[in-house]
């Protein structure tokens, strides 16, 4: 999947205010200077935020005051797409997708506050929306850990997040070296799609693998049976002989 952000959209609260883009040059590297306490840190979080984050980390204060609707402009494989969401706290399941058509009047739109009146036609849950970006981004439904586990989840683009960002706690961190992977979940669905990030392993291997493991599981726990049985059984036979003598 080839994946790239055109654009970082603010709508503001204050209709009377235009929206606020960032623009970003397509294929090449883009570099964001400025002075301390000014948002650049924000960017990550907003992005994160636009690609269904479970969380919103975007710093409390001014920008999420002012803001009604944050935004990406993205092409992804040729096609061109607006991901948007509201604030957190009230809309933490509703997104805004529009995937963009040639001469439509919904491009236009999103390029000033008049698509907020009409808001809803382009409303989603976060559901489909990863869904759709797992399809996309060929993502298959595989698993983290074992069926006894409480971090057995599918692994999706989310967990490619951890790649892509590096925030300034990530790099001043001598023992953390991808993003979110301090906590266990994440680590837990990194161990899987790294293989699958380099393409050193393909989804047939790895499911060859969980059979293996399950076929593994299922002896030891006939041989611990076995086992068992066995210890009863001599038992039995010991007890028995002791009586025969008696």
């Amino acid at each position: 999947m080839n994946f790239q952000i055109l654009n970082v959209i603010l709508y503001p609260k204050n209709k009377d205010l235009k929206p606020r883009f960032l623009t970003f040059k397509e294929g090449k590297i883009n570099i964001i200077t400025g002075t301390s306490q000014k948002g650049k840190s924000a960017i990550i979080s907003i992005i994160d935020y636009c690609l269904g984050s479970g969380e919103c980390n975007i710093p409390i204060g001014l920008i999420r005051e002012t803001t009604e609707v944050f935004a990406i402009y993205v092409k992804i494989n040729n096609e061109f797409f607006f991901f948007g969401r509201e604030n957190f706290d009230d809309h933490k399941s509703k997104m805004y997708f529009y995937k963009e058509e040639s001469n439509s009047d919904k491009k236009i739109e999103l390029r000033s506050n008049k698509w907020l009146r009409n808001k809803e036609d382009y409303a989603i849950n976060t559901l489909y929306f990863k869904s759709f970006m797992n399809d996309i981004a060929g993502f298959k439904n595989i698993e983290t850990g074992d069926n006894q586990s409480s971090f057995d989840y599918a692994a999706s683009f989310r967990d490619t997040a951890a790649f892509q960002f590096q925030t300034q706690n990530i790099i001043a961190n001598p023992t953390t070296m991808f993003y979110k992977t301090d906590s266990w979940e994440h680590l837990q669905k990194l161990k899987t799609i790294f293989p699958l990030i380099l393409g050193y392993k393909s989804y047939e291997i790895i499911d060859l693998e969980r059979e293996i493991s399950e076929l593994e599981r299922v002896k030891n726990r006939k041989v611990i049976t076995f086992e068992q049985i066995k210890a009863q059984c001599m038992s039995s036979n010991q007890f028995r002989h002791f009586g025969l003598n008696l």
